[in-house]
């Protein structure tokens, strides 16, 4: 059972209208780096999950992801907020309607946020297109959704980052650098519940297997002097195709 609390996890509230920061902000509310897909994908990943601690996890982190999405939704109003508002004489309010102007034309995401979003976020990217399922990755095998979740929060880091540097506003800083610092406590928790997560699902048998240990050395490199990676499995090589012979004998200790 769910239990709304009106207060929102951060407080927000943006210096001045900006329907271009309205727009950008779109890509943490419906793109595939946001929080309604990371919302998702947690809660969805919880049902599978084999362990009740990591099914906690999940839940919990899910739970705050939508407490996010809130967050996000509320900049994007307040940055819309004067959009419909009309000034004492019934003409539009002239600080959007610069805005508006100088984005009717060019920009389709704003385009749809004036007539269908009521000044409000739509469930699309910055880019105007609309959320799917497909974003949400949800394997079935815990270790696997740990590692999409741990890639999941650094990516959305990198969105916060950029929206960030790109929005000068103050008011929205602080409350993107308050979203951007849970993703790097969301991406530890993951990593420390991965790393109590052994021996099971995709991790049984890892690397005892001929094919899983070794390294592909197929490339020339340019030059004598250039760095190559080094990895310290002490991995074998594989440094041309492998004949048929080759790949029975090492399928057959499979068995």
């Amino acid at each position: 059972m769910y239990h709304h609390d009106k207060a929102l996890i951060v407080p927000v509230r943006v210096d001045a209208p900006n329907a271009g920061y309205a727009a950008v902000l779109l890509e943490q509310f419906g793109g595939a780096n946001g929080e309604l897909k990371a919302g998702l994908q947690y809660f969805t990943q919880s049902f599978g999950a084999l362990e009740d601690t990591t099914r906690d996890l999940l839940l919990d982190i899910s739970t705050e992801e939508f407490s996010h999405l809130e967050v996000v939704g509320t900049l994007i109003s307040q940055f819309l907020a004067p959009i419909h508002a009309g000034a004492t004489d019934g003409t539009a309010d002239p600080i959007m309607q610069r805005e508006a102007d100088g984005l009717r034309g060019a920009n389709s995401t704003f385009q749809k946020a004036l007539i269908l979003g009521g000044g409000g976020p739509m469930a699309v990217d910055s880019s105007g297109s609309p959320f799917t399922g497909n974003y949400i990755n949800s394997t079935g095998d815990t270790v696997a959704n740990l590692a999409s979740n741990i890639a999941a929060e650094l990516r959305a880091k990198r969105v916060y980052e950029m929206l960030f540097r790109e929005i000068p506003d103050h008011g929205a800083r602080e409350a993107i650098g308050f979203l951007l610092e849970r993703e790097e406590a969301h991406s530890a928790l993951f990593r420390e519940a991965m790393e109590r997560t052994q021996d099971v699902g995709v991790m049984r048998d890892y690397l005892d297997r001929p094919f899983s240990r070794r390294y592909p050395d197929l490339q020339e490199p340019s030059s004598q002097n250039a760095e190559r990676f080094e990895t310290s499995r002490g991995f074998p090589p594989i440094t041309r195709p492998l004949t048929k012979d080759e790949v029975q004998v090492n399928l057959a200790r499979l068995h």
